[in-house]
């Protein structure tokens, strides 16, 4: 009888363990929610935890990149004056084992942004520059300044006072990360002046050497005014892609605002079907995973607008199929689905690019979505 009692102890103890489970949410700001620019953002989370799983720390991600680590109560985290632009945020939950969960993904807009824009702080909001990063090479050397002034009809615009240049335009420059996808079209447009006419270069390149560029214009600001939009396809997908500005060359200051790269594409890969029975409208979203590109592990999010069959597969760039990361019936909202960079047998596949696919049918209509990731190893 004792031997009963401790194996059935046994199971109930194992059965306790697999039953180990996390959630975590933002429950401020909500879905789609709009704040003010340059305002402070209070973002809180909540999370329940089974059999004595214990937090390490929830981190905030913002498009994917980690913005803030939160170890204490309470738990929520204040974005001070968070700059113009569109955002999805995602909580992570790093439990003390290193063990990992995440939230559904919320998007939020700071100020009424166009849809499609790619950068942040383009107007030079809140009197800072950042994310904007001034750079100066080669013997150059420059002033950033935000003034505070009706200039260009808001009250912020940049100014960059040359002092020293070499016969390099890029020897004073200004960059901002700008993730681009492959076959996506844009549009790059700014508000500028100078007080005697100047070239400056506009482009998007590598954050790396050889700095290979997808887009380039040499553009010359005669007197205030906006110019663009310059229009090109991105031809290949770049997660690290820059956004910069070459100022240097001559001496001459130049004055910015309203910087925009404008993603004609959506920013979604959403599907429509306006013919559903009686007249509700069928919509399903595949968002850009995150982090991406990823080492370790890439969450995958989506939104159904109803519960439907799925299926959520990893195909490599030849088409071959990689892994089913899920198949079967899913309810309708906002769900996420982690891929580790394995294949169905759990090999870890080679670096590269990798397209996720998500098949959908509602058992009246089908579709497919798809979109890219990188994995580096």
């Amino acid at each position: 009888m004792e031997s009963l009692t401790k194996f059935v102890g046994i199971i109930l103890l194992f059965s306790f363990s697999l039953a180990a489970e996390v959630s975590i949410k933002i429950t401020e700001p909500v879905n789609r929610q709009v704040v003010d620019p340059c305002s402070d953002l209070t973002v809180k989370f909540e999370y329940t935890a089974t059999a004595g799983e214990q937090v390490k720390h929830i981190q905030l991600l913002s498009n994917g990149v980690v913005k803030a680590r939160v170890r204490t109560e309470p738990w929520q985290y204040v974005w001070k004056k968070i700059p113009k632009g569109n955002y999805e945020l995602t909580a992570r939950f790093v439990t003390q084992d290193d063990v990992e969960y995440y939230s559904s993904p919320i998007r939020i807009s700071a100020g009424l942004v166009e849809p499609g824009e790619r950068l942040y702080n383009g107007g030079f909001d809140c009197g800072v520059i950042t994310p904007w990063r001034p750079s100066t090479n080669g013997g150059g050397q420059a002033t950033f300044t935000v003034y505070e002034d009706i200039y260009f009809d808001d009250p912020y615009y940049l100014g960059v006072e040359i002092d020293m240049v070499s016969a390099d335009a890029w020897c004073v420059q200004m960059l901002q990360l700008c993730p681009l996808d492959s076959g996506h079209t844009y549009q790059v447009s700014f508000l500028a002046d100078a007080i005697v006419k100047k070239n400056i270069y506009v482009g998007m390149q590598e954050a790396q050497d050889p700095w290979t560029s997808q887009f380039g214009a040499t553009v010359e600001i005669d007197g205030a005014d906006l110019y663009g939009p310059f229009e090109f396809v991105a031809n290949r997908t770049d997660p690290t892609n820059d956004m910069v500005f070459h100022f240097g060359g001559d001496d001459t200051p130049v004055f910015l605002d309203d910087v925009r790269v404008i993603d004609k594409s959506i920013t979604s890969v959403k599907s429509k079907d306006l013919d559903f029975p009686q007249g509700i409208i069928s919509e399903y979203e595949l968002f850009q995973a995150f982090p991406n590109p990823f080492n370790l592990n890439s969450t995958i999010p989506f939104r159904l607008s109803q519960s439907a069959e799925i299926a959520l597969t990893i195909y490599s760039m030849t088409g071959q199929k990689v892994r089913t990361l899920y198949q079967g019936r899913q309810t309708e909202g906002l769900h996420s689905l982690t891929w580790n960079g394995a294949d169905d047998l759990e090999r870890i596949v080679p670096s590269g690019v990798y397209v996720y696919q998500l098949s959908v049918d509602d058992g009246t209509h089908q579709q497919e979505l798809s979109r890219k990731v990188l994995l580096l190893k």
